[in-house]
């Protein structure tokens, strides 16, 4: 609930100064999950897929939390015009690449977090997407940027 409240204030671009406010708790944020990303992959995977397990609540927390730095990371607006967040959630990406790859001696464990690492494919892409159009050339990047320092979003 609090991560939704976040993202939605942040994805606004008319809150360019909030979000310089808030760098500090979404790099804690990161900083905090990123630590603790490998037990939350290893408590999610011995539950993916698992029906028997009480509602899939570790899968399920790894997935609010990629969704929680995939809205993070895919703020709209030109970086760093129009956000400046966007590149706060890297390291998360990051640990996460490195834990989905891991080679495990576990053979089920591996199995289960391949299934893992299938789901968390489509973050990737759609964080791909985002980051295409961030540092697209935009040809009207001054003409950008001038009308939002001329509507105060600068």
């Amino acid at each position: 609930m609090i991560l939704t409240e976040l993202t939605s204030i942040l994805s606004d671009p008319n809150n360019l100064d909030l979000m310089g406010e808030m760098a500090p708790l979404v790099v804690a944020v990161t900083e905090f999950v990123s630590e603790f990303l490998g037990q939350i992959i290893s408590n999610a995977a011995s539950s993916f897929g698992n029906v028997a397990i009480r509602d899939q609540s570790y899968a399920s927390v790894y997935l609010s939390l990629c969704d929680f730095f995939l809205q993070l990371s895919t703020v709209k607006g030109i970086y760093p015009v129009q956000e400046n967040i966007s590149d706060l959630a890297e390291p998360f990406w990051s640990e996460l690449k490195d834990q989905l790859t891991h080679i495990d001696s576990n053979k089920a464990y591996a199995e289960n977090k391949k299934l893992i690492a299938a789901e968390s494919a489509k973050y990737y892409l759609q964080l791909l997407s985002s980051a295409i159009e961030k540092i697209a050339y935009v040809p009207n990047i001054d003409k950008v940027r001038d009308s939002c320092i001329s509507n105060g979003q600068l």
